[in-house]
This record gives structure tokens, C-alpha cells and sequence, in this order.
């Protein structure tokens, strides 16, 4: 197993290989550029790990903590997160177009420029995140908590949200382009 004092895991091929022996444990791993489409991880602890650029189209991932990771311009297109800790990460720039998230925390974190379209959002936590500029339309929201957060510039054209969605003191969803589910 991972002990504290070791050197983080670097690439791709090594944390495949140290996941299949039982590893789970991955804090502060090198990821940078890293192709990791279509794989499954369960139980795994990301955090602040560096996923800067990193391919992670079609990925499922499951009691995962991904706290305080750097997701800058990732590619995490059509991915199923379930349960997964992002808070206070950086998801800068990044694409998570007809991802799937439910039971996700993203309070704290960074979204500024990121692309969310058509993805949809069961019991996800945005509480305090910074979404200046972060385009939602098309996306649905169910449960969703975004109190507190930063709503700036957000693009939320056709997005539909239901009764339990929160927003942000002074925000209306209709006025910003939302629709209420029926």
C-alpha cells in the first residue's frame, strides 16, 4: 500500500498497474496528460492530485476523492461520477459535456470556462464554487446546491432544474434562461 512518505505515483500505466494489485491510495499523483478513457476506479483517493489536460473521457468513478485536485482543461466527456469528492479542485477550462453526476462535491472549487452542457446533475453540491463564465444549457439539475455560489456570466439556456435546486440568494433561474421541471 501507499505510505505517506513515498513519491506520488507518476503516469497513467503505473496507477493502473498499482490499482490492480489492491492500491487505492493516490495523494498528490502526476497525471498531467494522462489517457485514462473509458476505465472504471472505486474507492480511490485522487486527492490533490495533478490531472492537468488529462483524457478522461467515459470514465466511471465511485467513492473517489478528487479534493483539491488539478483538473485544468480535462476531458471528462460522457464520464459517471457517483459520489465523488471535487471540492476545492480546479476544473478550470475543463469539458464534462453529457457527463452524468450524482452525489458529487464540487463546493469551493473552480469552474470558470468550463463546458457542462447536456450533462446532468442528481444531489451535487456547487455550495461556494466559482463558475464565472461556465456554460450549463441544455443540463439538468436534480437536488442540486448552488447557495453561495458565484453565478457570474453562466451560460443556462434550456438547462431544466427542479423544486429541490437551490440557488444563490437574489438569482432567478427563469430570468437567467432555466426551466422549472414539471
Amino acid at each position: 500500500m501507499y505510505s505517506s512518505d513515498a513519491a506520488p505515483v507518476k503516469g497513467a500505466i503505473n496507477l493502473l498497474k498499482n490499482y490492480a494489485v489492491g492500491d487505492r491510495s493516490f495523494l498528490r499523483a502526476d497525471l498531467e496528460k494522462a489517457d485514462l478513457r473509458g476505465i472504471t476506479l472505486t474507492g480511490v483517493d485522487l486527492s490533490s492530485a495533478n490531472l492537468h489536460e488529462a483524457n478522461l473521457t467515459g470514465i466511471s468513478l465511485r467513492n473517489v476523492n478528487l479534493a483539491e485536485a488539478k483538473l485544468m482543461g480535462v476531458n471528462l466527456r460522457d464520464a459517471y461520477l457517483k459520489n465523488v469528492s471535487l471540492s476545492h479542485a480546479d476544473l478550470t477550462g475543463a469539458n464534462l459535456i453529457g457527463a452524468n453526476l450524482r452525489g458529487v462535491d464540487l463546493s469551493g472549487s473552480r469552474l470558470g470556462g468550463t463546458n457542462l452542457k447536456e450533462t446532468y446533475f442528481k444531489d451535487v453540491n456547487f455550495s461556494q464554487a466559482k463558475m464565472i463564465g461556465t456554460a450549463f444549457s441544455g443540463a439538468k439539475f436534480v437536488g442540486v446546491d448552488f447557495s453561495q455560489a458565484n453565478l457570474s456570466e453562466a451560460y443556462w439556456k434550456g438547462a431544466i432544474y427542479d423544486v429541490n435546486t437551490r440557488f444563490p440568494e437574489g438569482f432567478d433561474p427563469v430570468k437567467a434562461g432555466m426551466q422549472k421541471a414539471e
